[in-house]
């Protein structure tokens, strides 16, 4: 084991993972007022376009928090997904399609007029850039990254979560209300 463990650091709510779920659910727990730490292995965000389609419930939660415009602006035009292959490599066989846009307008309208936003098609190495900036731009939220959950204990006070450094092995510990 090499570094210290002692309590460097105390938040409300440590969330392990600025993917599109942790970097969403720190976002919004600032929104409500609430400080949290974010902790994520990567130096970056993720380099490689997984992920194309953003759910209309992502959308509406995006939206909740001011996303929702910045998002549109990035993405590109729905009728250019038009469905998912999947392949084992670009030239490879194609192993299976899903069908994205083949509804009759008519359904297509009935599904939109639920909600007040859309899906979106937009891969997830330009969605996490932007995720990343909110995170560090907002007053209410520490982004480490560089650094990975390694272990944590429930105690009196909160839960207690060992971080350690990617690079350097060393580690930290994180006092917090709670573990998401």
């Amino acid at each position: 084991e090499s570094g210290a463990n002692q309590v460097s650091d105390t938040c409300d709510v440590l969330v392990v993972g600025a993917g599109p779920v942790g970097a969403t659910a720190a976002l919004l727990l600032a929104s409500y007022g609430i400080d949290c730490t974010v902790v994520e292995a990567r130096r970056e965000p993720q380099r490689h376009p997984a992920a194309h389609v953003l759910s209309t419930r992502s959308m509406e939660i995006w939206r909740e928090i001011g996303l929702e415009r910045d998002i549109r602006g990035l993405s590109a035009p729905m009728h250019e997904l038009r469905c998912i292959a999947y392949c084992t490599t670009f030239a490879g066989p194609e192993l299976g399609r899903v069908p994205l846009a083949d509804l009759p307008d008519a359904q297509m309208d009935a599904i939109e007029s639920i909600s007040p936003t859309r899906s979106a098609h937009l891969p997830q190495n330009v969605l996490e850039p932007l995720l990343w900036q909110r995170l560090r731009n907002s007053d209410r939220i520490k982004v480490h990254t560089g650094w990975q959950y390694h272990s944590h204990t429930d105690g009196p006070d909160g839960v207690a979560v060992t971080i350690t450094d990617t690079t350097t092995g060393f580690r930290r510990t994180i006092l917090a209300r709670y573990l998401i």
